[in-house]
């Protein structure tokens, strides 16, 4: 993908924590692109990670559940790592509605455990 034709929506600073009861954060730069095809994409770019040097990479569904606050994913867009200074080649890490899925499988997951 090549990222440079593609015209920049937003930059937005996002923090996420490892647990609900937890201090420690993590820090992101995220950049929200549209396509000339009208696709969007987000870069997620480490700028500070305290939660056991998660990185966008390792998420799980707490950390998406997170994020789904902060950021209104289309289920059309493409989730996107950049490790450190390399800006030619980010790597592709999941789909907006990948994300969504998952993290309607967790809460119909967690209802179903805790309503018993």
């Amino acid at each position: 993908m090549k990222f440079n034709d593609d015209d920049l929506a937003w930059s937005r600073i996002i923090s996420i924590y490892k647990f609900a009861n937890d201090d420690s954060k993590s820090t992101y730069l995220v950049k929200h692109y549209k396509t000339k095809s009208y696709e969007d994409h987000y870069i997620f770019k480490c700028i500070r990670t305290s939660n056991n040097d998660n990185i966008i990479a390792t998420f799980d569904v707490f950390h998406w559940s997170q994020i789904i606050y902060q950021i209104d994913f289309s289920d059309n867009c493409y989730i996107y790592s950049q490790l450190g200074k390399n800006k030619c080649s980010p790597r592709l890490v999941a789909s907006g509605k990948t994300i969504k899925k998952d993290i309607e499988e967790y809460i119909r997951l967690y209802e179903l455990e805790h309503h018993q």
